[in-house]
């Protein structure tokens, strides 16, 4: 045999292996196919529900730091609910103070009562502001008069207190009115 008859069988016995190894109809294949293509849906499908769970666990955390703003605000805006109807107590402790009183013992019983009500509203978290020769802050106050002072024209200083202010750690629950002199 020479070396052309031999690869002719070699090439002939591989075509016959490649033929034997090659199915029938490619119902082989088909399966592969099917199989490949029901992964893919698979797949798809799990995209959608991974995806769907990383939005419904980002809603919760919104959900969650929304409702522990809303818990945080509750308490604020109760206080200063409260404060706002009792705080005209005090307007009239302090205008008790301002009388001219002889009787030194009801004068002093009206102090302590006056030191009684800044303690419950300290213990609240609440301080009042708005005292004379104070730099007037507008965020804070509000000024109903005005007085020209020629000697310093830029600093604007309260001259007088109308109604002191309070304010919580968060907000202001009542903005002082003062007179301002510049």
């Amino acid at each position: 045999m020479t070396n052309t008859e031999e690869i002719q069988e070699e090439t002939e016995g591989t075509q016959e292996q490649i033929q034997e190894d090659i199915p029938e109809n490619n119902t082989e294949n088909n399966i592969n196919i099917e199989e490949i293509e029901t992964i893919k849906k698979e797949l798809e499908e799990c995209k959608k529900y991974k995806d769907l769970f990383l939005r419904t666990a980002a809603e919760y955390e919104n959900f969650r730091k929304r409702s522990e703003k809303e818990k945080e605000n509750i308490y604020s805006d109760a206080l200063s609910y409260v404060i706002t109807n009792i705080i005209s107590v005090g307007d009239s402790i302090d205008a008790a103070l301002n009388l001219n009183i002889d009787n030194q013992e009801y004068k002093s019983g009206i102090e302590l009562l006056k030191n009684q009500f800044d303690s419950s509203l300290k213990k609240l978290g609440v301080e009042s502001f708005g005292k004379v020769n104070e730099k007037f802050d507008p965020d804070i106050h509000n000024a109903i008069s005005h007085i020209d002072n020629q000697e310093n024209p830029e600093e604007n200083i309260i001259s007088q207190v109308f109604q002191k202010g309070y304010k919580s750690e968060t907000k202001i629950i009542r903005h002082a009115m003062v007179q301002v002199t510049n």
